[in-house]
């Protein structure tokens, strides 16, 4: 149940509290306080593409790295006499598996 004076009561303390923040005085400090709070806060915006796609690629980089040096080390221990060689390797194989699907065989 509500008393008749409580909404002037709180008018009155409203009132009152208003008048009242010209005299309030602010500490020098109030400024780094509110921006460590802002910072404890964190970001709004979630992670953009570019950093992520970033991350990605420096975590991959050092098994690729190894993919490499594998293809390297391969290739130096075949003998080639012509750079052709390890291109018609891999032609080759398309052509006939492309050739056989043509043909239906």
């Amino acid at each position: 149940m509500r008393t008749p004076g409580r909404k002037e009561k709180l008018a009155e303390l409203l009132g009152q509290a208003y008048r009242a923040r010209e005299r309030i005085e602010v500490g020098a400090g109030w400024q780094k306080s509110l921006m460590a709070r802002v910072r404890e806060i964190g970001p709004l915006q979630p992670e953009q593409f570019v950093p992520m796609f970033e991350r990605f690629v420096w975590r991959l980089a050092p098994a690729m790295s190894l993919v490499a040096l594998a293809l390297l080390a391969l290739f130096v221990g075949i003998e080639f006499t012509s750079w052709e060689d390890p291109i018609q390797l891999f032609v080759s194989g398309a052509e006939e598996t492309m050739l056989a699907h043509l043909l239906g065989a």
